[in-house]
């Protein structure tokens, strides 16, 4: 595709961190949470260490590893994506999947993944975009904040709908002809736009 060898090619790749600061794109950077640190624009992050599949449970449980993050000056939306799997624990799992901003769940972000069917497993890719609008107050739940100046915490969570369809993410349960779990780590994705 040549128009991504142009885009690629006016692209400079400084140790994990994209400078994509052509066009609209001010910072892009992809991670699996283990352990790294990341170089961003307005310093480090240092990834959580995930070194296992997360079991669901009533609450809201982080499955992307949590980031705290401060965009670059200038950023007007901030995009935050999750991809991962998922498999039972009970025969019909059902899970409800969200970005959180702070603690707070973005609606736009929102999916629930029922299978009605014995022992399923799947993929899980979430995004919501975070708007700065400078209007003089929050509302993250819509996806809009006054301000982004400090960091703010980024993730992915999942909680199961209740106990009879408890179920795992980051994890494949078939693998290479056995039936054990296995650990996949997920990816997460950060674009801040001008």
């Amino acid at each position: 595709n040549n128009s991504l060898f142009i885009i690629m090619s006016r692209t400079k790749v400084k140790q994990n961190l994209i400078d994509a600061s052509f066009g609209n794109v001010l910072e892009y950077f992809t991670y699996t949470p283990d352990g790294r640190t990341i170089t961003t624009t307005q310093g480090n992050i240092t990834v959580p260490n995930m070194t296992s599949y997360v079991a669901s449970s009533n609450t809201v449980q982080d499955i992307s590893g949590a980031i705290t993050y401060v965009p670059p000056t200038g950023t007007k939306y901030v995009e935050y994506s999750y991809s991962g799997t998922w498999t039972y624990n009970d025969t019909n799992p059902i899970f409800h999947f969200r970005i959180q901003l702070d603690g707070t769940d973005i609606a736009h972000s929102f999916k629930t993944e029922y299978v009605n069917a014995n022992n399923p497993e799947g993929d899980m890719l979430l995004r919501a975009v975070i708007e700065i609008t400078g209007s003089g107050s929050d509302d993250i739940a819509n996806g809009k904040v006054n301000t982004w100046t400090s960091g703010k915490v980024l993730r992915a969570g999942f909680r199961q709908y209740s106990s009879s369809y408890e179920g795992i993410t980051n994890a494949t349960r078939r693998w290479d002809g056995s039936s054990s779990l296995v650990y996949r780590p997920p990816t997460a994705t950060v674009i801040s736009f001008k």
